[in-house]
């Protein structure tokens, strides 16, 4: 089941509709900033790396969603927000691996 975003929403938040997409979460990764179930909206326009910022992105045939930032070398460090999940480091040439679908921009969730 999707959610749904009022029209005057999106574009009171600067947003366009066709850059936008919901993804539902599974794991537990990014916990306690995002849960198990929780549905994210992704703008796809933010797709430049800034530190912090929490991104969803494909990596190989994996979808993650995980807090990124940027290395000196044009590489990402990738971390989870849960400490259980070790970082991982990619270098610049390990780039051409990775995808950045967009930027998390709103989490929703059950209480």
């Amino acid at each position: 089941q999707g959610k749904a975003y009022r029209t005057d929403y999106i574009r009171s938040e600067g947003f366009y509709a066709r850059n936008l997409l919901c993804l539902r979460v599974s794991g537990d990764s990014m916990e306690p900033s995002i849960a198990s179930g929780d549905t994210l909206l992704i703008d796809r326009s933010q797709n430049q790396v800034q530190d912090r910022k929490v991104y969803v992105l494909r990596y190989g045939d994996e979808i993650r969603v995980k807090r990124l930032y940027r290395r000196p070398d044009g590489g990402l460090r990738i971390v989870s927000d849960n400490p259980l999940y070790p970082e991982e480091i990619i270098t610049a040439t390990e780039m051409t691996h990775i995808e950045i679908i967009g930027c998390v921009v709103e989490r929703s969730g059950r209480m």
